[in-house]
């Protein structure tokens, strides 16, 4: 990491922290960036202040004494995230070359100032399919998700899921399979799939991109996951749901957000026989089906949003 990386790291891992200092919210980093930009200031910077230059440079818009606490861990944090390192897990930050910039543009103050990443952050740069769906989807479901996915590889796609089982194994294995690549916004610990063979031979062979938000140990808890789905609609240009059931669920859930935001087109998988399905379409979701030309995926963008201050344009 270089030296900017390192004090982001500091300030907003969740890694080697204490219940008495909490490591920055993202508006609370989002805040503190809006401050060093305005001072022609970066935050390997902060490292060199003093007591009181850090105080009157932030005046107490943030908490002085909470950031020199979170900057003397600076060693014990890079040392943990050199065991981390050895297991193939790296940060991302703003300061960082890969850090996810679409969700930046996208959910402005809102998006994490660190992510834990395993396999090679340039697939991030890669055009992006999102796809969604249940858990217990099974037989046909499954079946269009994987066809899918497949056309979306052809046309050059990567493809995002939240890398759960169901819809998202199905689509973001047949990816994999057949010679494209596959982004996972994770809402389970990361360190838990890290030991699948599988897993460590396609992210070797730079088929497959871990992301998350939560520290790689960490337990899984539903916050988590109602924040990746927002990673995989803001990141992809479109994102396909496959089934979602009406009115409950992570798939509805984000699919129903998505919407509302309007940061990139939501289609959904026409099914009568799918109240879920139906309904989303009802909201706004672009009807697909079989025949989907993936040279139109994004067509309906959004609306622009807040974008993340960045201290590197």
């Amino acid at each position: 990491m270089n030296a900017n990386e390192e004090v982001i790291a500091a300030l907003c891992s969740r890694l080697c922290v204490t219940p008495e200092t909490p490591p920055l919210t993202a508006g609370e980093w989002n805040k503190l960036a809006c401050i060093l930009h305005a001072a022609g200031s970066a935050p390997q910077d902060l490292a060199a202040l003093s007591r009181e230059e850090l105080q009157g440079l932030l005046l107490g818009a943030v908490d002085a004494e909470r950031i020199l606490r979170l900057l003397d861990r600076t060693q014990a944090l890079c040392a943990e995230l050199g065991r981390w390192a050895s297991r193939g897990v790296c940060v991302l930050t703003p300061a960082s070359e890969h850090y996810p910039a679409r969700l930046g543009h996208k959910l402005g103050a809102a998006c994490p100032p660190v992510f834990y990443c395993a396999g090679d952050p340039a697939l991030l740069a890669c055009r992006a399919a999102g796809f969604a769906g249940t858990r217990s989807a099974v037989g046909d479901d499954l079946a269009f998700a994987e066809r899918m996915a497949a056309r979306a590889v052809a046309a050059g796609f990567a493809v995002v899921t939240g890398g759960a089982r169901g819809v998202d194994a199905a689509a973001s294995e047949e990816a994999q399979r057949g010679g494209g690549h596959a982004i996972e916004f994770l809402a389970a610990p990361m360190e838990r799939k890290l030991v699948r063979p599988a897993v460590q031979r396609n992210l070797r062979e730079g088929r497959l991109l871990l992301l998350s938000a939560a520290s790689p140990n960490a337990e899984f808890r539903a916050g988590f996951a109602l924040q990746r789905n927002k990673f995989i609609y803001a990141h992809a240009e479109g994102t396909i749901v496959v089934s979602a059931e009406l009115g409950r669920g992570g798939t509805w859930t984000g699919a129903t957000e998505a919407l509302k935001a309007g940061w990139n087109p939501v289609y959904c998988r026409r099914q009568e026989a799918s109240p879920g399905n139906m309904a989303l379409i009802q909201k706004g979701a672009v009807p697909i089906g079989e025949a989907f030309d993936f040279r139109k995926l994004g067509e309906r963008g959004g609306a622009p949003h807040a974008r993340q201050i960045s201290l590197y344009d």
